[in-house]
Formats: structure tokens, sequence, C-alpha cells
């Protein structure tokens, strides 16, 4: 692969892996803020629907964002592999960005889905 070719194929995959993990942090953000707030533009939600909301929205932003940095990590170490010189210690670069970028999601989103269970079992009613 030519050097042009790798940078090109760098920048494409990190401008393309930026927009789509920004897009979906926000949708992925908007649910947490629904579940935790229990309130959508005004309206309440029912229990189940913010659980429904967290597990459904929330979770599977978080699963397709994991996926893409994933996917990102190792089309890097692909085109690292495949070129040498500068554009070879970029792509480690990316892929070590992509890498840290993944801990990052993996361990911060963890613990806010944690946190939305914390307060939706805290918001269920009591049996006796």
């Amino acid at each position: 692969m030519s050097s042009f070719e790798g940078y090109a194929l760098i920048i494409a995959g990190f401008l393309a892996g930026a927009f789509l993990i920004i897009y979906l942090s926000r949708t992925m953000n908007e649910a947490a803020i629904d579940v935790l707030l229990g309130v959508v533009r005004g309206i309440p939600l029912t229990l189940e629907h913010r659980w429904l909301t967290l597990l459904q929205i929330y979770l599977g932003m978080h699963i397709a964002i994991l996926l893409v940095e994933v996917f990102l990590f190792f089309a890097f170490l692909m085109i690292a592999g495949d070129t040498d010189g500068s554009v070879q210690r970029l792509g480690y670069l990316a892929a070590a960005g992509t890498g840290f970028a993944f801990l990052a999601n993996l361990a911060w989103g963890t613990l806010t889905l944690f946190k939305c269970m914390s307060v939706l079992r805290q918001a269920a009613p009591k049996s006796k």
C-alpha cells in the first residue's frame, strides 16, 4: 500500500468513526437522561418504559459505540501493518487512541448503566 493510500484510509476511518461515535454518544446520553429524569418533553415515563429505554436504547448505543471502536482499532492495525515509515507510526497511534477510547467508553458507559439501574431500582414500588 502506498503512503497516500495509507494516509487516506487513516483519515477517512478517523473522520467516519468520529462522526459515528459522536452521533451514537449523543443518542446514548439522551437515553440516559430520559431514564434518570423519568420525563421526556414534559411527559412522565412509566417505570417499565424507563427500563425499556435503558436496556434497548442506552445499552444498544453503548454496544454499538464499542463495536465501532473495536472495528476501527483493528482497521488501523491492519493499515499500520501494511505500510511503513510515518504512515505505520500514524496507524499505530490511531489504533492506540482508538483502544484508549474503547477502554474509556467501556468504563464510563458501564458506570452510567449501573447508576441508571440503581436509580430505577430505587424508583420501583416496594412490595410487602
